[in-house]
């Protein structure tokens, strides 16, 4: 994208290598499909590395998981084609957000949590920040499907507080 320079998180394979261990010591995924599914949520979901800059490894575990728990989820009910990704956090203090949904790419979606995300966010945090209370938003498709079996891509939004210097808005 002309006019973006893609950040480089210099420190991403550490911070890999710790969010390996935590959620193995998590206890929630079996030791064996842990480096895949880290894997996964690194390399495969598109996302840009200012997520991984700003987020603590905690966070990021969470997210790994709750992820790694739709995957259950969808296989429990026999139907990995459906798999749907449903994953919302908003932190206590409403600093950060996150969002992350599956849709299918290139087509509008209608129904469920995912067809009113962009709207909630705007009501949520964009439509309502002032110069004191800002926000930014990340938003990232997914380069890759959510399975072999699933023609469906996960859609990430991730909104942070932003602390702007005052003279940049006079």
């Amino acid at each position: 994208m002309p006019g973006y320079t893609t950040p480089v998180f210099k420190d991403k394979e550490e911070q890999r290598a710790k969010l390996q261990s935590t959620v193995t010591t998590k206890g929630c995924i079996l030791c064996e499909l842990v480096a895949n599914e880290v894997q996964w949520f690194y390399a495969h979901l598109g996302i840009d590395d200012t997520y991984f800059r700003n987020e603590s490894v905690d966070v990021i575990a969470d997210h790994i998981l709750a992820l790694f728990g739709t995957k259950i989820l969808a296989y429990t009910k026999r139907d990995s084609s459906k798999l749907v990704i449903d994953l919302e956090r908003i932190d206590e203090q409403g600093n950060t957000a996150t969002f992350i949904y599956t849709s299918p790419p290139g087509k509008a979606v209608t129904e469920g949590p995912n067809a009113t995300v962009e709207s909630r966010i705007d009501e949520q945090f964009l439509g309502v920040s002032t110069p004191e209370r800002c926000y930014r938003l990340g938003t990232y498709r997914s380069t890759g499907p959510t399975s072999s079996t699933a023609n469906q891509q996960p859609c990430c939004y991730f909104m942070s507080f932003c602390r702007l210097p005052m003279q940049a808005m006079a």
